[in-house]
This record gives structure tokens, C-alpha cells and sequence, in this order.
């Protein structure tokens, strides 16, 4: 179902992109993807790890679900307050604003939306733990339908560009954080940071959001750094092609969305049954996700000039470096919840500075010289690096039966 939903998801954002290309001018697009930056980190300020807490602790006994996810939401609240406190402080400061070059309206814009999508993730991820894939599916889609919707109007309509899709994520993040709130009420959720929780999302929390930045760094800071050398016309033609390399991210996002609670409750029983059904979904997804990779790899190019105006028409290994880029994210995504697990938050926090540093320096170096290309090999070497360290260190937290599943899966193979 969660595949489903994403994909669903997938397919009408695709749709509006088809449509945003042939109707706007890359230099628009470009300064709707400088929003949604704005709010990608946004919302990883203020949801604070806490989307990651709830998997993690919702089967522990030990736990009392409403009064941790109550005070999730309470610091959430607090942190947003000092985030616009301190993005306001720094805008202000003229070589900064000069430097990001990022209209007020967009920056306001997307932090309004972020703060909203993080409690929009706090709703979402309890529809995860207690498995309602079924409200998950309408929740996320009926979002996107209505944004969809109102950007269409807006644009053919009353021929907005960029402005008319911005609006509608205003609208639909203010609705459905209403709705989210509402609903986590009615759920016996209040609001409110308890004095038991405060250690934990303090010490937890703080290093995830540190490790949530990094993953931002890493996927997003490149956005900031393309429209400050380039402007909004190079931004528009790498974001649009970004997008439909997303396909690849898309997947692995929803096949995450299922993981961390199967993981989770699987490696909490500890039984090698139990690790078995880990391993042997580790292998499955792992191979299926360098399937899709290598089919959108060869067809990418093919499509994108079948779907985009030519005036969006990138460089023809843009498409392939991203969808390889996305892999590499995708395996370390599997290899997260070992750290998790074994309290080595710290460790997971540091390899994902160091990649956040390494790719931080690429982009500087290479976007100069070779455009956005340079900010496509930024992420492919740096996501590479980082699934790698992930996936070293994972195995060694936790004694996994990888050799043992491989020989069983042979065996059982061969007697069929």
C-alpha cells in the first residue's frame, strides 16, 4: 500500500511537472524549487528527529506514546519559533541576502510551508507505526490532488507562474497541518514538552536533526549554490531533470516508509528468524533498487525529450548521474536503523557531516567550472562515500546472519 500511495504520489507530481514545463520558463521553475528548499529545511529544524523517535520507541514498552509524540509536537513549536527568529536576524545581514539571492516572498513562503509539512510528518508517521497504510494512502494523495488542482487554476487561469504553484503549497500545507493537528487531538495527542522526554529529544534529537541537515547538505544545499552562481534559468533546467530522476527516490522513499517499522520490530524480538527476514529484505530491495536505477539509467534521456519543452532540455549525463546518485542514497537508507538501534546516533550524525563537508566543497569547486554537472557528480561521489560508511559500520553494530541467508537462499533455490 505504501508503494502504492508513493507511487500514485509519483504520478500525478509527474503529471504537473510535464504540465509546469511546457507552461512556465525554466527561470520560474527555478524559483519554486528555491521554496521548496527553503522548506526542506524547515521542516528538518523544526520536526527535530522526531518522525525517526517515534519509529524507533512507539513498541517500547517502556514508552508512553502520547505523552512522547505530544512533546514532539511541543518542541516543534518552540524550535519554529527560534527558527524564524534566527533566519530573520540572518536576512537581514546584507552580504548574507546578497550571497542566497532569494526573494523575501519565496524565503517567507517556504519556511510558512516547512513548519507546517513537519506536522504534517508527525500524522503521517503515526499512520506508519500503527500500520493504517489505507489513511496514510488518502492523507498523502488527497494533499497533492488539491495542490495539483489549485495550481493548475492558478496558472491556465489567472496566469500565474511560479507564484500560483507557490501559493497552492501554502494552501495545502496550511489545510492539511489543521487537519493533522486536529486529528492527533482527537487521537489523545496533546501538546506539550514533558520534563521525562526533554533528555531524550534533546540528546537524540538533536544529533538526527544534525544528521537530517547533512542529508539537506547533501540533496538540497546544491539548489542555493546553482542559483547564486548560475541564477534561476540553470536552477530551473537541473530541478526539473532532478525531479523526474526522483522516480528512483520516490521508490526508496516508500519502501522506507514500510522498513523502519518492519526493522524495528524485527530486530526488537532479536531472534535469528527475525534477523533472517531482516537480511533477506536488505538483499531483495538492494537488488531491485540497482534494477530500476540501471532501466531509468538507459531510458532517462529518451524520456526527457519526449515529456520537456526544449527550453529545459539538460545535459545528457545530468539524468544518469542523479538516478546513480539516488541509489547509493537508497542503500544507506537501509543501513540507518542499525545505528539507531544500537544508540550510535553520534557515529551516524559524523559520517553524515563529513559527506554534508565533502559535498559542501564539491559543489564550491566543480559548479564554477562545469555548471550544474558539477553539482550532479558532487552528490553521486558523496552519497557513494556515505552508503559505503554506512553500510561498513551498520554490519558491525549488530551480528547479522548475511552469509548464513545467502547459502539458505542458494539451497532453497536449488531444491526448487
Amino acid at each position: 500500500i505504501y508503494l502504492s500511495s508513493s507511487s500514485l504520489n509519483g504520478v500525478m507530481s509527474y503529471l504537473l511537472l510535464i504540465y509546469l514545463t511546457s507552461n512556465i520558463a525554466p527561470d520560474a521553475y527555478g524559483k519554486i524549487d528555491l521554496a521548496i528548499t527553503v522548506a526542506a529545511l524547515t521542516t528538518v529544524i523544526v520536526l527535530f528527529g522526531g518522525n525517526t523517535l517515534i519509529n524507533k520507541n512507539f513498541y517500547r514498552e517502556d514508552f508512553d506514546r502520547e505523552k512522547l509524540i505530544g512533546s514532539i509536537l511541543g518542541i516543534g513549536i518552540q524550535l519554529a519559533l527560534v527558527f524564524i527568529l534566527l533566519l530573520s536576524s540572518i536576512y537581514l545581514i546584507p552580504p548574507v541576502r546578497e550571497a542566497l539571492d532569494i526573494p523575501l516572498t519565496i524565503l517567507v513562503s517556504g519556511v510558512a510551508i516547512g513548519i507546517c509539512n513537519a506536522v504534517v510528518q508527525v500524522r503521517l508517521v503515526t499512520f506508519q507505526v500503527k500500520k493504517n497504510a489505507a489513511a496514510y494512502l488518502i492523507f498523502l494523495n488527497s494533499r497533492s490532488l488539491i495542490e495539483i488542482l489549485c495550481t493548475i487554476i492558478l496558472v491556465s487561469i489567472f496566469l500565474l507562474t511560479w507564484d500560483g504553484r507557490v501559493i497552492s503549497l501554502v494552501l495545502g500545507a496550511l489545510i492539511f497541518s489543521y487537519f493533522s493537528l486536529f486529528s492527533l487531538y482527537k487521537s489523545n495527542y496533546r501538546i506539550r514538552l514533558r520534563s521525562e522526554y526533554t533528555i531524550l529529544l534533546l540528546k537524540q534529537g538533536g544529533v538526527l536533526t544534525i544528521s537530517a541537515v547533512s542529508s539537506w547538505i547533501i540533496l538540497m544545499v546544491d539548489r542555493l549554490m546553482i542559483n547564486s552562481f548560475l541564477g534561476t534559468y540553470d536552477l530551473g533546467v537541473f530541478a526539473a531533470t532532478y525531479k523526474l530522476a526522483m522516480i528512483i527516490l520516490l521508490i526508496q522513499t516508500a519502501v522506507s516508509y514500510a522498513w523502519a517499522p518492519f526493522f524495528y520490530q524485527n530486530i526488537n524480538i532479536g531472534r535469528r528468524k527475525n534477523k533472517q527476514k531482516i537480511v533477506s529484505a536488505t538483499y531483495v530491495l538492494g537488488i531491485s533498487l540497482a534494477l530500476i536505477t540501471i532501466i531509468g539509467m538507459l531510458v532517462g534521456n529518451s524520456f526527457i525529450k519526449i515529456i520537456f519543452d526544449v527550453s529545459y532540455s539538460p545535459n545528457t549525463l545530468l539524468f544518469p548521474i542523479l538516478c546513480l546518485a539516488f541509489f547509493f542514497d537508497g542503500i544507506w537508507k537501509l543501513f540507518s536503523g542499525y545505528f539507531l538501534q544500537t544508540d550510535k546516533v553520534t557515529l551516524y550524525a559524523l559520517i553524515g557531516i563529513f559527506v554534508a563537508f565533502l559535498n559542501f566543497i564539491l559543489n564550491l569547486l566543480l559548479i564554477p567550472k562545469i555548471g550544474y554537472l558539477g553539482a550532479a557528480y558532487s552528490s553521486l561521489v558523496s552519497l557513494a562515500i556515505g552508503s559505503m560508511a554506512a553500510v561498513y559500520f551498520g554490519t558491525s553494530l549488530i551480528k547479522m546472519p548475511w552469509m548464513l541467508t545467502v547459502k539458505l537462499s542458494i539451497k532453497k533455490l536449488i531444491s526448487t
